[in-house]
């Protein structure tokens, strides 16, 4: 089927695309593109395909003959199919007279209708016919710039660290001295745990290791005056066997006495450390440096630490922020070989946020299609990034920078494709003449390509058409 090839090409030019572009979007090949615009043939479904993607009428693709031939195949169906009447015609006189009228009323309006055209045809010359709109081409200067291909996700901002603040003593929270939003050091007091039970604690402990240190001097005499009747009974002229035996095993029970209570105060000191190591924890405070994000408790809550230590606040390093993303299957090759990665935010998307990919999870994540976590650290210490920013990540797969740079839809590429190396442009010259010129290109992303040669910084170029 022939298809208007000046049509689609000024439509694509309009629209600055290329015809690897409109091949995409139409969802044909690119050899399908090229042979409509070289050759004018297409298929009823190609050419419905690009008008969609042109956002036209497939009739608006058509030519004229082609639209002629199509409505009179419709006619002539229609005529093969002859009337059949089963009951007789009958005309009255009055009825033939007015048919007779509405048909030379017909051949008058033609007749006016033809006179004018011919009139309006001898003022404006034949070259007038077409009223289409002027349509004004989009010149571009060549300059420098950059040729960037990247696979975009999407992602979120979450904190690098985040740190529950649990209580690890049991009593009424008394006091909470912080807010959500609020800086704090480490080791800074954030909120009181009801301290009188656990002191009591501490004073009897206390009490009991004094009373202990006190007897600790009886034991110490005792082994003392057992110590000396063994002596005394061993340096005796005559010496009693059952007097030594005696006195050894008093001296052994004033020993062992003296060992055990030592024993005693030493598990008393312990507990009476465990008591102050609960009271100071009656004394909320921040493990880390950071920011309060939540609080998990209200002031006058029961806590109890018998078990698990409830969660009293949390707090998180916002100075590094991690941009968590999904990779698609097909893309984790290409993100691993990335050679560099950037993030915006709906609020900063004329802002590049450079990151450094950290980690990637070689797990998948949960989800009807597989797709594997990725993380990026980047770096907050300004404070212009918060948590939960939904952001979309760009992993750079080639990058060309500070190269000369040319329009995609400036480029028409030969009907047999080179790899993409050599194409053709209409430069513009100072007097306004356009010239065809063949150009070699190297990288090329969807917006711009890189001028290899043909080109020189500063000539113009048709980029496409304005109405």
């Amino acid at each position: 089927m022939k298809v208007d090839k000046d049509r689609i090409r000024e439509l694509r030019l309009d629209r600055s695309w290329s015809q690897e572009a409109l091949a995409e979007r139409a969802g044909v090949s690119l050899r399908t593109i090229q042979r409509m615009e070289t050759d004018g043939v297409g298929s009823l479904q190609s050419r419905g395909a690009v008008a969609d993607a042109l956002e036209v009428l497939a009739s608006e693709l058509a030519l004229e003959s082609e639209e002629r031939l199509e409505s009179s195949e419709g006619l002539q169906d229609r005529r093969k199919k002859p009337h059949v009447s089963l009951q007789p015609r009958s005309f009255s006189a009055n009825a033939l007279r007015l048919r007779a009228a509405s048909v030379w009323i017909l051949i008058m309006i033609v007749l006016l209708s033809g006179g004018y055209y011919w009139t309006a045809r001898q003022g404006e010359g034949i070259e007038s016919i077409d009223e289409s709109p002027e349509r004004e081409p989009l010149i571009v200067t060549i300059g420098y710039g950059n040729v960037e291909n990247a696979i975009s996700v999407a992602g979120a901002l979450w904190p690098k660290e985040i740190v529950s603040v649990n209580a690890r003593a049991s009593g009424e929270l008394v006091r909470i001295d912080v807010e959500i939003g609020d800086y704090v050091e480490e080791g800074q007091l954030l909120a009181q745990i009801d301290p009188a039970e656990q002191r009591f604690r501490v004073e009897t402990s206390e009490l009991n290791l004094l009373m202990l240190r006190n007897q600790m001097q009886q034991r110490v005499l005792a082994l003392e005056a057992a110590e000396d009747n063994l002596a005394r009974v061993a340096t005796q002229d005559a010496p009693n066997e059952q007097e030594i035996q005696g006195a050894r095993s008093g001296w052994l029970s004033a020993r062992t006495d003296l060992e055990n209570f030592q024993l005693q105060i030493l598990q008393a000191e312990r507990q009476h450390e465990h008591e102050r190591t609960q009271l100071a924890r009656t004394e909320v405070r921040a493990p880390i440096a950071g920011t309060v994000i939540s609080l998990d408790q209200k002031e006058g809550a029961i806590l109890s630490a018998l078990q698990t230590a409830p969660t009293v606040m949390q707090i998180a390093d916002l100075n590094t922020l991690t941009v968590e993303a999904e990779i698609r299957e097909s893309d984790i090759a290409a993100v691993r070989d990335s050679v560099g990665v950037y993030f915006t935010t709906f609020g900063t998307r004329d802002r590049r946020w450079e990151g450094e990919l950290t980690e990637s999870n070689p797990m998948p994540s949960s989800g009807n299609t597989i797709s594997y976590e990725a993380l990026i650290d980047v770096d907050n210490s300004q404070g212009e990034l918060h948590p939960g920013m939904t952001t979309q990540v760009f992993f750079v797969t080639s990058f060309a920078g500070n190269v000369l740079t040319v329009p995609v839809g400036a480029l028409t590429f030969p009907e047999t494709p080179d790899g993409g190396s050599s194409a053709t442009v209409e430069v513009v010259a100072p007097d306004g003449t356009t010239e065809t010129r063949e150009v070699a290109v190297g990288a090329m992303d969807s917006v711009n390509a890189e001028v290899v040669g043909g080109l020189e910084a500063g000539e113009r170029v048709i980029a496409g058409f304005r109405s």
